[in-house]
């Protein structure tokens, strides 16, 4: 459901970039690109009995992604030469996928590699 949804987000999140034409693109990708990881964020927190709000930042968090990094891409196509486009990229790509197993890394505890647990509590979060 909650991949859908995301789905639903970027389509969403396509059909408005079109739309829409920002004239400060700079402002318009590091805007779009920090709500999307505030939404991202809300997802994560969100209580377990309130997977309606968790679903609806997730489809945030995706709309705002495609808002912002459709005007990055064609902002990197106007400014960079083609023939280093592909390596440009790929650099992008190759940084984007790497961001996962990173963060991942950084929430392991570096002495014992365990994950480091948070659990949500009627008084507010707990580490």
């Amino acid at each position: 459901m909650m991949e859908g949804l995301a789905g639903a987000g970027v389509i969403l999140g396509g059909l408005m970039a079109t739309a829409l034409r920002p004239r400060r693109k700079i402002v318009w990708i590091l805007g779009s690109f920090a709500t999307s990881c505030f939404a991202l964020a809300m997802t994560g927190l969100a209580p377990a009995g309130m997977l309606w709000l968790g679903a609806a930042c997730w489809s945030l968090s995706g709309l705002l992604y495609i808002l912002g990094s459709t005007p990055m891409t064609a902002l990197l196509q106007t400014i960079m030469p083609s023939s280093l486009q592909g390596r440009v990229f790929s650099l992008l790509t190759t940084m984007l996928a790497m961001a996962g197993p990173v963060g991942l890394m950084l929430g392991m505890d570096p002495w014992i590699a365990r994950p480091r647990p948070l659990a949500w509590d009627d008084g507010g979060l707990i580490p």
